[in-house]
């Protein structure tokens, strides 16, 4: 995630719990650990996804200070970054579906291993989240419902599925038109999944990778995506209001295809 007005703050999610934070405008800097996620317990969690929101979203429930984060089990917490580095810092708010367990360390089924954040995005302009859950759905939202840390978790506004998303844990999530007006994520089958925001309809399908579709980026207003997955190739493709064909025989729908890495390291050499 980047905050501090353009971009000049990077925070950065690590496996073992800690979120770092570096400031571009000091020279070599090492970084400065700002927050370590623990379980009630105090067992350590890991943190797989940290974002900011946009500095010019006024929506209720949204502050340019916040960050939010999400790792293993069904919890997505808010904090305050001026509060923190803070051992004793409080969540702002708390997200979690409300058909997951309600405690990061409770047991039902194994789902507290099972499910985890693998992808947040925050609306440009509207009060909304989008969590991706690795072992689940896509859950939206609302932060003007989002409940105080210590009183317990907001419940989902709606939902999207259909998709796999279990072999891998850093699968992104993200809006995606010049609107927002759909939704875009990979998944296991290596496709690019998109959907109608408002209706939850599919609208199209694009094979995007060789084997796992991890993650897309928008452009910022054109129809374009670029997607990657497990291998060292980035995809940039021009997305179209139509189901692309399934090719077991080829990787990537050659259709959408208008650039990949590959291709700009052929022109460097």
């Amino acid at each position: 995630g980047c905050t501090g007005g353009v971009g000049q703050v990077v925070l950065t999610a690590q496996g073992n719990g800690i979120v770092m934070k570096y400031d571009l405008r000091e020279p070599n800097s090492c970084g400065q650990a700002i927050y370590r996620r623990r379980s009630p317990r105090g067992l350590q969690l890991s943190v797989k996804a940290v974002v900011t929101p946009d500095i010019y979203n006024t929506a209720k429930g949204i502050s340019p200070f916040m960050m939010c984060l999400g790792g293993h089990g069904p919890t997505v917490e808010a904090y305050d970054l001026r509060r923190l580095p803070c051992v004793a810092a409080k969540p702002l708010q708390m997200y979690r579906p409300q058909g997951l367990p309600e405690s990061l360390n409770e047991t039902h089924l194994g789902m507290e291993v099972e499910v985890s954040v693998s992808g947040l995005a925050y609306s440009k302009d509207r009060g909304e989240i989008l969590v991706s859950f690795q072992g689940d759905q896509i859950y939206g939202f609302h932060t003007a419902d989002a409940a105080c840390g210590e009183g317990g978790g907001t419940n989902e506004a709606w939902s999207l599925g259909g998709h796999i998303n279990s072999h891998t844990f850093l699968k992104s999530v993200t809006y995606f038109g010049p609107r927002e007006e759909y939704i875009a994520c990979g998944d296991d089958l290596a496709h690019t999944w998109i959907w109608d925001r408002r209706s939850g309809m599919l609208v199209n399908l694009v094979c995007t990778d060789m084997s796992v579709a991890n993650g897309c980026v928008p452009h910022p207003f054109l129809p374009m995506l670029a997607c990657w997955g497990i291998d060292d190739m980035v995809k940039v493709l021009a997305v179209g209001g139509r189901y692309s064909s399934f090719k077991k025989d080829e990787s990537v729908d050659k259709a959408c295809l208008l650039y990949t890495s590959d291709a700009a390291d052929e022109e460097d050499s």
